[in-house]
């Protein structure tokens, strides 16, 4: 049960990690500047979560979807965040 409620926890966190982003850039216009790496280190940042990139580009994807954006540009910014 407690491991439950953490997961539930750790995934409501990164929900609003990720809303966050999202919105922030939507407001410049520029949703497509947003990418897993700061999904990361806003999360380790705010609550202390260590994020996989997979998981960071799941929820941001998410994030994304729901505010209307398009995720065709997750792929080509995630190989550009690593060069």
């Amino acid at each position: 049960m407690i491991a439950t409620l953490r997961a539930r926890r750790r995934h409501t966190l990164l929900r609003r990690v990720a809303e966050h982003l999202v919105r922030q850039a939507a407001t410049k216009l520029h949703t497509e500047e947003v990418t897993c790496a700061h999904v990361s280190a806003l999360a380790f940042g705010r609550y202390r979560l260590n994020v996989e990139k997979d998981e960071a580009v799941d929820y941001l994807a998410a994030a994304l979807i729901a505010g209307g954006h398009s995720i065709d540009h997750l792929q080509v910014v995630d190989d550009q965040s690593q060069l």
